[in-house]
């Protein structure tokens, strides 16, 4: 899961599988029910993502926040995953009295 507020978020992933990213309402916004995303820009939790992918060797997609909701992360992999990294900063929010 990536929480709400997160900023700076890059997902990579250089196996033959694809990602899957769902809201907080858990539908799919990119690969999702076994459907291929286009590459492009899309919004998501209150944010733009952008979604990139070559033809089979490697995808990405980044965020810069913050998300205003969570976001959940998966692989519906049908092939040994190898070469997934997942970078995730979180937005700090203060509180002053």
């Amino acid at each position: 899961m990536i929480p709400a507020g997160a900023t700076h978020i890059r997902v990579t992933d250089n196996s033959k599988n694809y990602l899957a990213l769902q809201n907080g309402q858990a539908q799919f916004v990119i690969n999702g029910n076994w459907k291929i995303s286009d590459p492009g820009e899309y919004n998501v939790a209150g944010t733009k993502l952008l979604y990139r992918r070559s033809a089979d060797t490697w995808e990405s997609f980044e965020v810069s926040g913050p998300t205003q909701e969570n976001l959940h992360l998966m692989t519906p992999h049908t092939l040994h995953i190898n070469g997934s990294e997942l970078y995730l900063q979180v937005a700090l929010q203060s509180t002053v009295h």
